[in-house]
């Protein structure tokens, strides 16, 4: 499987399009969420434009719907980290929504009438442990993306918490393509071969399961390397995108590209006024196989409990099993 060139998300992505945060108008993607990121689809961001050329060696990736995490060092040991963007306090956040109501702010910057953010005194405090994703500064909704090391005691991170075990050595329940065919195959990791990689949590519990993964008696979630679903249609010119999330293989959240010097610009449809979730995503219409040792290796799979991880410890009973489609494996009958 093909994986170099895949890039880490550190900072927010930008949109291949121009955009524009319209305040006080709640987002289709996350109706608790009080402000959305509007495209104009006739206006590419010069500096995405390369993306289009033929000659161009970015890579148009599936985006999955899930929730970001990030495989990092944590007290001398490859770990988990859950995505945990700092919001401002709400005093900060009233000053910001005054300064912003009732006009658009560009994500491109340079407004010299900007919202200017005190990072040291305006943001709430984080958890133990937090870090900064990327520049740490404030992005155009406010918000310091950041990490935090997921906590075996913590509900919050129950579901991160399934797709891995964290006893040494540890591994993470991975989906991804499968070898030489045009299916997907779940498999282990070892934590440590996905250090400084981030990683997708999707599944039942995530982002109401858009792709119907598992059930409420059976929750099933894995983790997904950003950039591993390859999009092998060719999006040779902007125009084109609208037309091609009409198609089979564009029934998707959006596309990602990665480029070369580590660079991403992404498309979301709700960018584009284009519904998501959808009835048939492409994910759920590809064969799926169970296939644990193709990460770790038979031997490891023989001499190893996984108490660290119910989930894990089930999936092992369908080692080797096919389904249709992940919306058909279900833990019900094991």
């Amino acid at each position: 499987m093909e994986t170099t060139g895949l890039c880490s998300v550190r900072d927010k992505i930008s949109c291949v399009f121009e955009t524009t945060v319209v305040h006080e108008s709640s987002s289709k993607k996350r109706p608790e969420q009080s402000f959305q990121v509007v495209a104009a689809a006739d206006r590419l961001r010069p500096d995405a434009a390369f993306l289009f050329n033929a000659q161009s060696s970015a890579r148009p990736t599936e985006k999955l719907d899930g929730t970001c995490t990030a495989v990092r060092q944590w007290n001398g040991r490859p770990w988990l980290w859950a995505r945990h963007d700092r919001k401002p306090s709400k005093a900060a956040e009233k000053r910001f929504r005054a300064a912003t109501s009732g006009r658009r702010c560009t994500s491109a910057g340079g407004d010299e009438d900007a919202f200017v953010w005190n990072v040291e005194t305006d943001f709430k405090d984080v958890p133990p442990g937090w870090t900064a994703a990327g520049s740490g500064l404030p992005d155009v909704a406010g918000h310091i993306p950041g990490w935090v090391p997921i906590d075996p005691k913590s509900r919050m991170h129950c579901w991160h918490l399934s797709a891995v075990d964290l006893e040494d050595p540890e591994v993470a329940l991975v989906l991804q393509p499968q070898t030489n065919s045009s299916g997907l195959e779940i498999t282990l990791r070892p934590l440590a071969d996905l250090d400084g990689c981030t990683m997708e949590l999707i599944g039942t519990n995530v982002n109401a399961s858009p792709y119907r993964i598992g059930s409420r008696q059976h929750p099933i979630h894995f983790l997904v390397r950003h950039g591993i679903m390859p999009i092998t249609d060719d999006l040779c010119t902007p125009e084109s995108l609208m037309d091609w999330f009409d198609t089979p293989a564009g029934a998707v959240e959006g596309i990602v590209w990665h480029c070369a010097d580590g660079t991403l610009f992404k498309l979301h449809r709700h960018h584009v006024s284009l519904k998501w979730p959808i009835e048939r995503p492409r994910l759920i219409t590809l064969p799926v196989v169970v296939n644990l040792e193709a990460g770790v290796g038979p031997d490891f799979i023989r001499s190893h409990k996984f108490a660290g991880s119910t989930l894990i410890q089930t999936m092992c009973k369908l080692n080797g099993c096919s389904f249709p489609s992940l919306a058909d494996l279900k833990m019900d009958t094991v």
